[in-house]
């Protein structure tokens, strides 16, 4: 494979990408031969990119690509138009850009389309909601590296009895993580607009703890 620097500034290379691809790659069984590279090679970059597999950047990446299951493959062609849009071929150039394109979801109408994405991939055919056991694991996936309030919400969550989410409850609980980062901006929350009642009484609760845990962050 061939080694780039970590202040690589090269411009996006097709037959090195093609070379990082095959790094990854191995013969399919089922495609006549063509390489692909299967879960077990996703999670070799993961590993070598360090990206959680079960952190909202494998998520992204995933959409990126296209996955619809377990069993979906990556393909050269696929591999190659994915990363020319994102101008990588390189784990080294991955790595810088993995900021970025965590940024971009951070804009609303990326955020609904990735968890329109996610709740996807866990669902069962014909479902409209996921058991809480799952929707617990989503929610983990979304959350937990970007939000200060997940510990707080995961233990309300456990607690609360829900006994299914819905896709509107998902994308509001993380729209909710994304307009109400910190404690700070607990205050801040407008409980009139059209939040999914489990943010609300989420919220609710925080607010009710706010004057003791702003204590004892000042302590």
């Amino acid at each position: 494979m061939i080694k780039t620097c970590e202040n690589d500034t090269s411009p996006f290379s097709e037959a090195r990408c093609i070379e990082w691809f095959r790094h990854y790659a191995e013969k399919s069984k089922s495609k006549k031969g063509a390489s692909a590279i299967s879960r077990n090679g996703l999670a070799k970059f993961c590993a070598a990119v360090d990206m959680d597999p079960n952190d909202v950047a494998a998520i992204v990446l995933s959409k990126k690509l296209d996955l619809k299951s377990e069993e979906d493959t990556v393909s050269q062609s696929s591999w190659v138009a994915v990363m020319a849009k994102l101008e990588c071929d390189s784990n080294e150039k991955f790595k810088k850009k993995m900021p970025e394109m965590l940024l971009e979801i951070k804009k609303r109408p990326e955020l609904v389309a990735l968890c329109e994405y996610a709740f996807g991939l866990a669902k069962q055919p014909g479902e409209k909601a996921v058991a809480t056991e799952v929707a617990a694991e989503l929610f983990s996936v979304m959350l937990k590296s970007s939000w200060a309030l997940f510990p707080d919400f995961a233990e309300f969550f456990q607690s609360s009895g829900t006994k299914g989410v819905s896709l509107d409850t998902f994308v509001g609980v993380c729209d909710l993580a994304n307009r109400h980062p910190d404690l700070s901006s607990v205050q801040a929350y407008d409980s009139s607009l059209a939040w999914p009642s489990l943010a609300d009484e989420f919220m609710e609760t925080l607010t009710k703890k706010l004057p003791e845990r702003q204590g004892n962050e000042e302590n």
